[in-house]
């Protein structure tokens, strides 16, 4: 009943509202009927001055009250045709100049799934230690995984490693996942980078430098200061490193290196295969 009830009164102030927009309407129109030719005419005047150098484009006669309506309408459209032309160009411009900025914008936040469940995991939820390392482990495997869909290389055409400090800080140590192959040359590139001050490092030339060795390309990325955690891809497929799939191998370990401050997963990576 009171449903009903109210239902009738919304009706009844809806058609009230109703009546008074048209009656409002009808009276604006009434009274700006005798000033539209007049205010057409001032406008007209107005948006035909950036363009009349273009005879072509000649106003009509004052006097021709239809063909002054025609030429306004017309010469909207035309002045936003231009306006949208510009505000295009300064945003292509700007673009530009910002780097992809809308890219950065919508990044994508890669295995963010397994990252959280990892830091779950090891930050005291009181789950078992087979679930902790099930979950690290997964994090990791699926970080591989993501390298390998950057470079879009095949399983056995990349190998990934991750090292981390000693106890005593002075030296590294690096561990796998997966597979050890020409561990020698991994090596002999990991102590010359650790030995650089550049956090993110690419040699593209591998196999023209160093003799005996199927690795074509490597590259490895490292914190910023005091080292806490590194990831090192050795790769077996020559011309595989472009500045596109870097500049996202960048993206995708920006934020993972900040698990070096994350001392248990530190400690957990030291439980991995260990390189030798």
């Amino acid at each position: 009943m009171l449903k009903n009830l109210l239902q009738s009164h919304v009706k009844i102030v809806f058609s009230v509202l109703g009546i008074l927009f048209v009656l409002v309407s009808w009276l604006v129109f009434e009274l700006l009927k005798g000033l539209l030719p007049d205010l057409i005419a001032v406008i007209h005047k107005w948006m035909f001055q950036p363009i009349e150098w273009l005879f072509i484009l000649a106003p009509p006669h004052e006097e021709n009250k239809l063909a002054s309506l025609g030429s306004v309408l017309g010469l909207s459209v035309l002045y936003s045709a231009i306006l949208a032309g510009m505000v295009f160009i300064v945003l292509f411009i700007c673009n530009k100049f910002r780097g992809n900025s809308i890219e950065f914008q919508m990044e994508v936040k890669y295995c963010e799934k397994e990252l959280a469940n990892a830091i779950y995991s090891l930050d005291g939820s009181g789950q078992s230690s087979a679930i902790i390392n099930a979950n690290a482990i997964t994090f990791m495997k699926a970080f591989e995984m993501e390298v390998k869909t950057i470079y879009g290389l095949k399983p056995d055409e990349l190998c990934c490693y991750w090292i981390v400090p000693t106890n005593n800080d002075k030296q590294f140590e690096v561990f796998y996942l997966t597979e050890l192959k020409d561990f020698d040359t991994v090596r002999t590139l990991l102590l010359s980078s650790m030995l650089q001050e550049d956090c993110r490092i690419a040699d593209k030339q591998v196999k023209g430098r160093i003799p005996n060795t199927d690795i074509e390309q490597f590259a490895i990325v490292k914190n910023f200061g005091k080292f806490r955690l590194g990831f090192a891809v050795a790769v077996y497929k020559n011309d595989t490193f472009t500045p596109e799939n870097m500049q996202e191998f960048e993206r995708l370990t920006t934020y993972m290196l900040l698990l070096g401050f994350v001392t248990k997963f530190v400690n957990k990576v030291k439980t991995l295969k260990r390189a030798s």
